[in-house]
């Protein structure tokens, strides 16, 4: 007689399920002790009870072990994101490649799929890891176009060659409201961005920004009588006059930690504008420019806010005029 044995892989739960089973077939508990004991209703005990008796140990497993969900990744898309993650997106950090995987290659997974797949594939993020944080954030103005903060970047955003992006961003709702890049960080470059945040969001009621001496005046002349009278604490340069006919009013920092939003921001851009630079084959200082000011579009999660000084709807180019 052929006696057929059949191996099960349980859990301890599992485990426990079958023994309190067979002790209840044995006759050896009640119906409500074993309920306890599984923390479970006598109803769910019974049929417990049941299955076991008529299918034996195996009853206690759960159906769908070993069983591939309905809604796992197939393997195919998933030899192909890690194909391309190799080959076409090597510099892309995982959240931005699951970004471009969706824009680029219509495969739409989600970046913590993303990350598990690339991660048991063995391929790391080339993204740092997070440095921890030793100050206390600055907390956010509560009105969109209360502060905006002002900076520029050198980095090699093109090739091996350093280049300044300078950039504008919303201190309320981290829009980003300007960026232009130059060969160095200079006067066109703040007021190409200031242009371009007057332009598409409004004017705001101050500047948050170092000490470059584009924009604080090196000098500590004495200020004239006139001066004095009118508020005015230190001699303007030609950025900081236009941003005075403007009614904006600048705001010095005294370290970068101080620009905390702004700083995140060179940080992402870093990591992700770069890339986006190679893979649309861009190699020179206007052609960026021009690809920048769609690519804006993708750091502006709120709309533009309103515009504080009535005057500026009548006449826009009033305003724009001071700039250059």
């Amino acid at each position: 007689m052929n006696i057929r044995e059949e191996t099960y892989h349980m859990t301890e739960k599992e485990m426990v399920r079958l023994r309190v089973a067979e002790k209840l077939l044995e006759g050896q508990m009640k119906i409500e002790e074993a309920a306890r004991i599984l923390n479970i209703s006598t109803r769910q005990v019974i049929r417990i009870k049941g299955r076991v008796k008529r299918f034996g140990p195996g009853a206690v497993v759960h159906g769908n072990k070993d069983r591939k969900p309905a809604n796992a990744t197939d393997d195919n898309v998933m030899n192909l994101v890690i194909e391309l993650k190799r080959n076409n997106y090597e510099k892309a950090n995982f959240t931005h490649f699951a970004e471009l995987i969706s824009e680029n290659e219509k495969i739409g997974l989600s970046q913590p799929t993303v990350h598990r797949i690339l991660t048991k594939a063995g391929i790391k993020s080339p993204k740092k890891k997070k440095k921890k944080r030793m100050y206390h954030y600055r907390k956010r103005m509560d009105c969109p176009g209360a502060m905006v903060q002002l900076d520029a970047s050198p980095y090699f955003w093109l090739d091996d060659k350093e280049l300044n992006l300078h950039g504008a961003i919303d201190d309320a709702t981290s829009n980003v409201l300007g960026l232009y890049m130059c060969s160095q960080e200079c006067l066109k470059g703040y007021f190409e961005v200031t242009r371009q945040m007057i332009k598409n969001a409004g004017i705001p009621l101050s500047t948050y920004n170092d000490r470059h001496t584009i924009l604080v005046s090196p000098k500590k002349t004495k200020l004239s009588i006139e001066d004095q009278l009118a508020g005015k604490s230190e001699p303007y340069t030609q950025f900081s006059a236009a941003m005075d006919k403007l009614g904006i009013n600048m705001i010095a920092a005294h370290s970068p930690q101080a620009k905390g939003r702004i700083e995140r921001l060179w940080g992402t851009l870093q990591d992700r504008l770069k890339v986006e630079f190679m893979l649309n084959g861009i190699k020179d200082i206007d052609s960026a420019n021009e690809f920048m000011k769609g690519y804006i579009k993708k750091f502006v999660t709120i709309q533009p806010y309103t515009q504080v000084n009535n005057i500026l709807t009548s006449n826009n180019n009033q305003f724009l005029e001071l700039l250059y």
